[in-house]
């Protein structure tokens, strides 16, 4: 067979085919560096880890390096952890927190580096007044915030549990002052006591995170100071004495968001007297009715605070007012409806909400279009409106005569000549659009929100962006305009100047692109 050089070039190629290995296509990933925020040293076995529609991990070798594996498009909420330190997430320059989005015709790589910063702890004891130590009390470690009311409000940031004798540890914090937090039963009755052993939060000592190589300990002690005895006087504006009135008192509550408080409830006698027992110190609220019993309707409402241990040598006045009724005539809007929408409309709910004691509802349903008539409500409250049918949705648009009230309520003094009508639409209809995100490889978790622009009592729709930029707002009424906004999570729209709102206008049915209102860089 005759040497031909296109036989030659063929069988190069053909042996080259199957000697070298398959080029694989570069594919999306993570990759960075981790160390420590003191010392600038390597930290070696740190967690990354990456959340999104899957999760991924990946661990920094002995040089602080990682790289995580293929990366499909998306975003991720990506953290570094390890025991020791203080878990970080990459974020803007002006703190919002940022998420990797993964994209097409972004980078095949992405950098991010962290310095950790090593976590600090408080340690102690806890010991009963008699100076015994007290197992299984739950120890919070709270971070003290400013209040108009000069009562503190207190962001719970770590716990720990008392051992057998009495000690605990309180680790995962940031170095700097905290107040602690313990609730103890003293003869049957619960109370708090705060840093380093006084019932008052106003006057609590901050105690310091150390870092894990620094002895130190500090000792906490139960409040010994004895709960209160407050009398109660219920009282017309005038200065009446109100009979068999029912009072009820919330104690107050150090952290947001925890158990519900055990109201405490007394009726006065014939003279509008009576008496809290075991009160702790605190900012308690209470509510008051009369009659006390909750089958008939009530004549008179009142509120009140109580500042313990401030008001503890006087009785508690709490003044109350004759109750008011209302009349509500609901309407449908002629140019929000749709077809059928007349003959087969809602029902709709209508409750009174304000001044109300546990478990006391004041409430009717009627069909849209007809009357509501209710009794027994505090002056100047508002009246809740919401529409009982789920389909079709419907929402209040507007009321007259016109009064100021929060989105969705009636304030029952705008009827003081007579009825209020309640006009409503249908909110069946979608704006949709898509976010115009800066071209990064982070992004933050945006909140889109429409504002409708000709009415103060319709509702405010919100939504999330989606992983790819897009979102889609539900709710929107028949035939109004909204101002649709964006900015990250988190983030008031409302202290967003409104200058620098990058605001669009939309009705239903539009497809819009919406700019971010907050910048973001990093």
């Amino acid at each position: 067979m005759p040497f031909t050089w296109r036989g030659a070039a063929a069988a190069l190629l053909f042996a080259s085919a199957i000697a070298a290995p398959a080029v694989q296509r570069p594919v999306p990933h993570l990759t960075g560096r981790v160390i420590d925020s003191e010392t600038g040293l390597a930290i070696k076995d740190v967690t990354i880890r990456l959340s999104g529609r899957r999760e991924f991990t990946a661990t920094t070798d002995a040089d602080g390096r990682f790289w995580t594996g293929a990366l499909p498009g998306g975003m991720y909420f990506v953290v570094a952890s390890k025991d020791g330190y203080l878990p970080s997430n990459p974020q803007s320059p002006t703190g919002i927190p940022l998420r990797l989005w993964v994209r097409s015709g972004g980078p095949l790589s992405v950098q991010q580096d962290w310095m950790l910063e090593r976590a600090a702890r408080i340690r102690g004891v806890v010991l009963d007044p008699y100076d015994q130590p007290l197992p299984g009390v739950r120890v919070i470690a709270a971070k003290r915030g400013r209040s108009a009311d000069g009562w503190p409000d207190l962001e719970l940031k770590s716990t720990g549990t008392t051992g057998a004798d009495g000690r605990f540890s309180i680790a995962g914090l940031q170095r700097g002052p905290y107040v602690l937090a313990f609730e103890t039963d003293i003869g049957g009755e619960y109370r708090w006591s705060f840093s380093p052993g006084i019932a008052d939060p106003r006057h609590a000592s901050q105690v310091e995170a150390v870092l894990e190589n620094v002895n130190q300990s500090v000792t906490l002690r139960a409040a010994a100071a004895p709960l209160a005895r407050v009398s109660v006087l219920t009282l017309t504006t005038a200065g009446a004495p109100v009979a068999n009135a029912r009072v009820e008192l919330t104690p107050w509550q150090p952290f947001a968001g925890g158990d519900e408080p055990r109201l405490m409830a007394i009726d006065t006698d014939s003279s509008g007297r009576g008496a809290f027992l075991n009160l702790p110190a605190g900012l308690h609220r209470v509510l008051a009715r009369g009659p006390g019993s909750p089958s008939s309707v009530a004549t008179a409402r009142g509120a009140a605070i109580l500042a313990l241990p401030d008001q503890i040598s006087r009785p508690l006045e709490v003044r109350m007012q004759q109750t008011r009724s209302a009349c509500v005539f609901t309407r449908i809007e002629t140019d929000g409806a749709a077809r059928g929408d007349f003959e087969a409309p809602p029902s709709i709910d209508i409750a009174g909400r304000d001044l109300l004691l546990a478990g006391e509802r004041i409430h009717a349903r009627v069909t849209l279009g007809e009357v509501a008539r209710l009794t027994g409500l505090a002056p100047r409250s508002t009246l809740a409106l919401s529409a009982f049918a789920q389909q079709p949705l419907w929402a209040l648009s507007r009321f007259s005569p016109a009064a100021p009230a929060p989105r969705g309520e009636v304030p029952i003094d705008a009827a003081a000549a007579g009825c209020v009508a309640a006009y409503f639409r249908r909110t069946t209809e979608v704006i949709s659009g898509r976010i115009a995100l800066p071209e990064s490889d982070w992004a933050p978790e945006v909140e889109v929100t429409a504002v409708p622009l000709e009415s103060d009592a319709s509702p405010i729709a919100v939504t999330a962006m989606s992983e790819n930029g897009t979102f889609r707002l539900t709710g929107i009424s028949i035939g109004m305009r909204y101002r649709v906004t964006a900015a990250p999570l988190g983030i008031d729209m409302y202290s967003i100047g409104i200058s620098d709102r990058q605001s669009v206008i939309a009705t239903g049915g539009d497809t819009i692109t919406v700019p971010l209102s907050v910048p973001i860089a990093r």
